[in-house]
């Protein structure tokens, strides 16, 4: 009888750690980034304001507009590169920027960050800041735009 109370136990305790290992480990899930990294961060247009003028001049900082050719030339933020996350080369030519550079990424209204943002944190992208309510968020906040 001592036998089995003592394997009874023993099985317990063993099941209650490997489950609370497991559960640690998910957790620990910082959407893609490894120790040391800064993951993907969502954010409406004010904080994407306050994060442009604290970067403002900065070689690691990248505003990347991930709307059409068209939308982009209608109006953009100041200093936003264009790459199009629905033409067919946008992983091609994503894969050229620099990872290891920040990134505050927004399109129209905030559903295409979604498809952008996803591919970026595939190809190693880290720190990106993306804004939810897109430029057109931004527009209604108030905050310029140049053509």
């Amino acid at each position: 009888m001592k036998g089995r109370i003592s394997y009874l136990i023993f099985f317990t305790l063993v099941s209650i750690i490997l489950t609370h290992a497991t559960h640690a480990g998910a957790e620990d899930d910082t959407g893609g980034a490894e120790d040391g990294q800064k993951a993907v961060k969502e954010i409406e247009a004010e904080e994407a304001r306050v994060i442009i003028e604290e970067k403002k001049g900065s070689t690691e900082f990248v505003i990347l507009d991930v709307r059409t050719a068209g939308e982009y030339s209608g109006g953009h933020i100041e200093g936003a590169e264009n790459i199009d996350v629905q033409s067919e080369s946008f992983k091609e030519e994503a894969g050229k920027l620099d990872r290891s550079k920040t990134y505050l990424v927004h399109c129209r209204t905030g559903r295409r960050n979604e498809t952008a943002v996803k591919a970026m944190e595939e190809m190693g992208f880290a720190d990106i800041y993306w804004m939810q309510d897109g430029i057109v968020g931004w527009q209604d906040a108030g905050y310029p735009v140049v053509k």
